[in-house]
């Protein structure tokens, strides 16, 4: 059985989520990278998950927005083929998952569980 303690920012303030493998969040976050536009109905859709996201996992997961039209180089870095998509990066910076297409707040949550071990706390 793993225990579940608090997650702490880098600055050492606790983030007010929970990791569940036990350990602390290391400087290096993992990320959440939704790569999209708003061109895109989907990914507007997808607008106020992320900003929950960034509120109920800060400290937690770093949760960046890319507009694929305005940065280009981005859609190319990320191999995006459609947008929206949802690209999982680990504290070591390496991607251990991605998603295409519009991604309900409870997925994401999912991922971040079952990706980093991590799961938000009560607010």
């Amino acid at each position: 059985m793993t225990a579940s303690v608090a997650c702490l920012a880098a600055s050492g303030a606790g983030c007010g989520c929970d990791r569940r493998d036990g350990a602390a969040a290391a400087p290096g976050l993992p990320r959440l990278v939704e790569l999209g536009s708003d061109q895109c109905v989907p990914c507007q859709m997808m607008k106020p998950i992320l900003e929950n996201l960034r509120r109920d996992y800060a400290g937690c997961v770093i949760i960046e927005s890319i507009d694929v039209y305005t940065d280009p180089g981005a859609a190319q870095r990320y191999r995006v083929r459609v947008i929206p998509t949802q690209v999982f990066i680990d504290a070591s910076g390496r991607e251990v998952a991605r998603h295409e297409g519009y991604m309900e707040q409870a997925q994401i949550e999912r991922a971040f569980r079952d990706l980093f071990g991590i799961q938000a706390g009560p607010s």
